[in-house]
């Protein structure tokens, strides 16, 4: 544990824009879930708090429920791209809490698109075209279509 937190500290102090990624890769493949673990949060809360979401990028295809929920760590630090992938995840597995999952990252700022695919394939059609076309309203219902009043020219 103490080589490969060695490790991992030594390439995210690197500038380049892999080192994060090389530290995570190399606890992941060195440590037990538990030290893995315990030195991920060492990571991500000294050196770089996008740590979470690389862990969990990592880990989407092994262990998906673990990616989740570092999906998610890395979602309350403000991370929008880790919302966005706790989304899709939610959605790829039927969780009841997609759309509210969906609805956050639109809220922190991501676009309207993925919550459209999923009221598409919920045959939620017509919400999903509308939300699409007009965007949501703060409180997150739709926008109605807009009108514009007709000016008169004067003559």
């Amino acid at each position: 544990m103490e080589l490969a937190e060695r490790d991992a500290a030594g390439a995210a102090k690197l500038s380049w824009p892999g080192a994060i990624i090389a530290a995570v890769l190399t606890l992941l493949g060195h440590c037990d879930e538990d030290e893995a673990e315990v030195l991920l949060h060492r990571l991500a809360e000294s050196r770089n708090p996008q740590t979470w979401a690389v862990a969990a990028s990592c880990l989407e295809t092994q262990d998906p429920d673990r990616a989740e929920i570092l999906h998610g760590r890395a979602a309350e630090r403000g991370n929008l791209y880790a919302l966005e992938r706790l989304a899709m995840m939610r959605r790829l597995r039927g969780a009841a809490d997609a759309e509210r999952t969906h609805r956050a990252a639109v809220d922190a700022g991501g676009g309207v698109r993925l919550l459209v695919d999923l009221w598409e394939e919920e045959g939620r059609a017509q919400e999903a075209d509308q939300a699409y076309r007009y965007g949501l309203e703060t409180d997150g219902s739709l926008c109605e279509p807009w009108s514009f009043p007709r000016l008169e020219l004067p003559r």
